[in-house]
């Protein structure tokens, strides 16, 4: 079960992807982003987006923060979230958040990881990010999902 003082933070992290799913269509793509592409396993099963309409890679300036967002349907997808970005690294605990979606409305359909899980940048040059992530997603009722062997790359937008 997900622990009182963590519900707050992952409501937050749910209204954030929620927020981001909602409006995914409205985001500008930025030259090169169509080559953008993520893979994840969920347990054993083997997820991939690619293309700009279904991959963005996003720095948020002002809050330091990365966001890579892969929809591999208009209810599915995985959300990661860089924060105190500094470039190639490891982020894990206050650094790193990762959400998998399975429906938009619902938010036992929402998977978060904060503890159990990391992104490795493993490249980043001229905005061109590439990384590797692992994480335990946890739904409200305490379901969990692993989302495991991740991979993304692409051009990030600055915003």
């Amino acid at each position: 079960m997900i622990p009182q003082g963590k519900k707050i933070k992952l409501l937050m992290l749910f209204v954030i992807a929620a927020f981001t799913v909602s409006s995914c269509k409205k985001v500008p793509t930025v030259p090169g982003s169509s080559t953008a592409k993520i893979s994840f396993k969920v347990g054993t099963v083997q997820k991939q987006a690619s293309g700009a309409k279904n991959v963005t890679l996003a720095y948020y300036k002002s809050e330091n923060t990365v966001q890579v967002l892969g929809m591999l349907s208009p209810t599915e997808g995985v959300s990661l979230m860089i924060t105190n970005f500094n470039g190639v690294g490891e982020y894990t605990g206050d650094n790193f958040a990762g959400v998998y979606m399975t429906g938009t409305e619902d938010p036992e359909s929402h998977y978060l990881g904060f503890d159990e899980g990391s992104l490795k940048v493993t490249s980043f040059t001229d905005n061109v990010i590439k990384g590797e992530f692992k994480f335990t997603g946890e739904n409200l009722s305490g379901e969990q999902k692993i989302i495991s062997e991740g991979t993304f790359e692409g051009k990030m937008m600055e915003l």
